[in-house]
């Protein structure tokens, strides 16, 4: 019965089992096949399509360098492209609150990017502490220009020295930068003549905020936190303290505000101070004049500032005087300003100016030998030597500084001026 049964079975089954294997070995024949075709190449298809293979667009980037006399214009002509490109760049970088004048600047390189038709598609240059502005042309054709602003670090640095020579000198050894110098001066300048007042032996120490960008490159610093000066063993102090409405105002060694005061000097210190330059600047001429003045000697195009805030009283030209300015700052006080070779706009009689305001720009105007300014300082009328006077400062109404800020500055302060005398007691036993 069991042989019947296999049997009946067998005779079912082959041929099942024959079409199976029949159809698996034609699969793989037909797989073979398959991997024995070789593929089609890419020019082969293309041609079978009857098209023609599209070039990738190459570029290339180009470092200008921009010289004197280059406009936006003619950079673009240099390239052979057109105006309207021109023109696209210059409303893209009007439109970012960027002026030519800062873009193309002399001497400064801007990086460009070329399309395989030599057009100009991309512009990048550094404008000024680290800043970068980008412009790209896009698929539409107009140019989109981005600022790229640049991580600034930010630390407090403490400097503290004694004069041997004078401060622009003491200052200058010890790294000090041309825009601290300044404001030290400005912030000191109506208890202090630095050019008459500070002698070898006086020193300082100053509190301020070091800015540096992420490559180590320093930058424009920024505010004075603190400063005093030993001056004839009397010790003067400035501290600045930011109110509730983010004003900054300075107090002196008391806790008392400084007030708006006076400038002693219509130009940056650092501008009219020989150590701090190798060109043409001169130190400050006190050389009095029969016609009531002081002169500044600096090369043409140097700034001008207002010494107070006041009242244009006149801002125009006679053969004398050349440009000049006259402004009236309080019932009692006037300043006059000769020989400019430009007056700022904006700048007209009833105008008002700030102190420290760019009023016009050293020149040679009127009857002057050589570029410089004149300037004149009247109290009721009268002239007095501007590097003589005591500068009045003008009323504050600024609530006096905290006495514990006040301790704990000027016991900061006084550890720079304490670290001197002890690294001089250490001089003096060495030479012992």
């Amino acid at each position: 019965m069991r042989k019947k049964l296999l049997i009946i079975l067998s005779v079912i089954l082959f041929p099942v089992i024959t079409l199976l294997t029949t159809g698996f070995s034609t699969v793989e024949s037909k797989i073979e096949k398959v991997e024995s075709v070789k593929p089609v190449s890419e020019e082969v298809v293309m041609a079978s399509l009857n098209l023609k293979k599209i070039p990738v667009p190459t570029k290339t980037v180009k470092n200008y360098k921009i010289k004197s006399g280059d406009t936006l214009s003619k950079i673009y002509s240099s390239f052979n492209n057109s105006e309207l490109e021109c023109l696209d760049t210059a409303k893209a970088l009007k439109k970012a609150n960027i002026s030519l004048s800062s873009f193309v600047r002399a001497g400064d390189e801007i990086s460009l990017t070329l399309d395989s038709e030599n057009r100009i598609v991309h512009l990048e240059k550094e404008l000024f502490e680290g800043k970068k502005v980008t412009l790209k042309k896009q698929d539409e054709g107009d140019f989109i220009a981005e600022m790229i602003e640049p991580v600034v670090l930010t630390k407090e640095r403490m400097v503290s020295a004694r004069i041997f020579d004078s401060f622009a000198a003491t200052a200058d050894v010890n790294d000090l930068p041309y825009d601290v110098v300044d404001e030290l001066v400005d912030i000191f300048g109506s208890r202090i003549e630095f050019s008459r007042d500070i002698h070898p032996g006086d020193s300082f120490s100053v509190i301020y905020e070091d800015r540096v960008l992420e490559d180590g490159r320093k930058i424009t610093p920024g505010e004075i936190i603190a400063a005093s000066f030993i001056n004839q063993n009397k010790t003067l102090v400035a501290i600045r303290k930011v109110d509730s409405k983010g004003k900054a105002h300075y107090f002196d060694e008391n806790g008392k505000p400084m007030g708006n005061y006076f400038l002693r000097y219509p130009l940056n210190f650092t501008r009219i101070s020989s150590v701090f330059s190798k060109s043409r600047f001169h130190p400050v001429l006190k050389t009095r004049r029969a016609h009531n003045g002081v002169d500044f000697a600096a090369p043409t195009g140097t700034p001008i500032r207002s010494v107070a805030d006041g009242r244009v009283l006149v801002a125009g030209y006679t053969r004398a005087n050349g440009n000049w300015i006259k402004i009236k700052h309080t019932d009692r006080y006037t300043t006059i300003y000769l020989h400019l070779s430009k007056i700022s706009s904006g700048v007209r009689k009833g105008a008002l100016v700030k102190r420290g305001q760019t009023i016009g720009k050293v020149g040679s105007t009127g009857l002057a030998s050589g570029p410089h300014l004149h300037f004149s300082f009247y109290d009721y009328g009268r002239y007095v030597d501007p590097m003589k006077v005591k500068l009045p400062s003008m009323s504050s109404e600024v609530k006096a500084l905290p006495v514990e800020q006040l301790l704990v500055m000027k016991e900061r302060l006084e550890e720079g001026h304490k670290s001197l005398l002890l690294l001089a007691d250490s001089s003096n036993q060495n030479l012992g």
